[in-house]
């Protein structure tokens, strides 16, 4: 578990050790698999369907709900959300509103945060093609590594539980995989209206794992363009997954950043010293005896 000092402050900061981090951190995963999945869909449907433009239903309401949600963290973020640095040789949790608004600015999640709660809705209202005004939320899926990373971290100084950095890559792997198939099947659907979801799945997961059996074929040249993009994205994406899962299985988990591997450093260290004090006591004991 990270150990900070004692932090005493008048005003409302949330804590790193906050368990409400680690709800947050659930939520946003799942918002963002949300946004990451409901784009690609609703385009393929309202594409098919030549309705792209006029197309708005009831369930927009649950993007709108997610998009105030995380407007009201960004506003957080920007001066409520503390955080630890290291200054002196220790860690020291950070409560000034000046330099955690600095500190969340230089960060990337400022970076795609300040492009994703941009309002494009309003917009929407205005000339339509509500889905694709939603594209710009999509950007979310670059800090899925992140909010594991972010979860991870949270879990081991609230709840003082380790989640090893072979189950987060490989909860991100996961979250990806799923993903991938998803946006290559639903692009698939779109230009290809007389086959079904199932036949696009089917085309998808065939082309990514680089099996082909060739029941689904371009039939013209934007099909057979689309078909070798996804086609070297998967050879590509499916090396990844046989090194992940190699590695996993390997346990190769050496990396730096992991707790596990901190938390055995630091008793090495701790055993070290105590070996090493209890030499130096038994060599002056010698030493004494000798010379008495």
């Amino acid at each position: 578990m990270l150990v900070v000092d004692d932090v005493k402050t008048n005003r409302f900061c949330i804590m790193p050790s906050n368990s409400i981090n680690i709800y947050w951190g659930i939520f946003c995963l799942m918002a963002i698999i949300y946004y990451a999945l409901s784009f690609p869909i609703r385009f393929a449907l309202y594409f098919r369907g030549n309705n792209l433009k006029d197309a708005h239903e009831a369930l927009f309401i649950i993007d709108y709900a997610i998009d105030a949600l995380f407007i009201v963290d960004f506003i957080l973020r920007l001066q409520f959300y503390a955080y630890v640095d290291f200054e002196n040789g220790k860690n020291r949790v950070v409560v000034e509103r000046d330099m955690i608004r600095k500190n969340y600015i230089r960060s990337n999640w400022f970076k795609v945060d300040r492009i994703a709660i941009i309002p494009l809705d309003i917009l929407a209202s205005i000339f339509g093609y509500h889905t694709i005004f939603r594209a710009p939320k999509v950007l979310r899926v670059t800090q899925i590594p992140n909010v594991v990373k972010r979860f991870q971290r949270n879990l081991d100084e609230c709840l003082n539980i380790s989640m090893t950095e072979s189950q987060a890559s490989g909860l991100v792997l996961l979250i990806y995989s799923i993903l991938i198939v998803v946006w290559s099947s639903a692009g698939w659907n779109a230009i290809r209206s007389q086959e079904h979801w199932h036949e696009s799945v089917y085309w998808a997961l065939t082309t990514l794992t680089t099996v082909g059996y060739g029941d689904f074929t371009p039939s013209n040249f934007r099909e057979t363009c689309y078909a070798i993009v996804i086609g070297a994205a998967g050879a590509t994406f499916t090396a990844g997954i046989i090194a992940n899962v190699t590695s996993y299985f390997h346990d190769v988990d050496v990396s730096e950043d992991n707790i596990d591997h901190k938390r055995n450093c630091v008793q090495v260290c701790q055993n070290l010293n105590y070996i090493g004090w209890k030499l130096n006591v038994r060599t002056i004991l010698s030493h004494f005896i000798f010379y008495l």
